[in-house]
């Protein structure tokens, strides 16, 4: 796929080829306060149910 991206240009790559390619999202990463991408909102299960009562 990077060889044929390189070949054809990443422009032309996308547009032909953009809607059959799934890419997964990245791992957590520690980074920096200064880092510019969004942080990940982790959610604790726990909590989450604690609304739901039972009758």
């Amino acid at each position: 796929m990077t060889e044929m991206q390189k070949l054809m240009g990443k422009a032309k790559f996308e547009e032909l080829l953009g809607d059959l390619i799934f890419k997964p999202p990245g791992k957590p990463t520690l980074v920096p306060n200064s880092d510019k991408r969004p942080a990940i909102n982790v959610v604790n299960a726990k909590n989450e149910f604690n609304e739901i009562m039972e009758d």
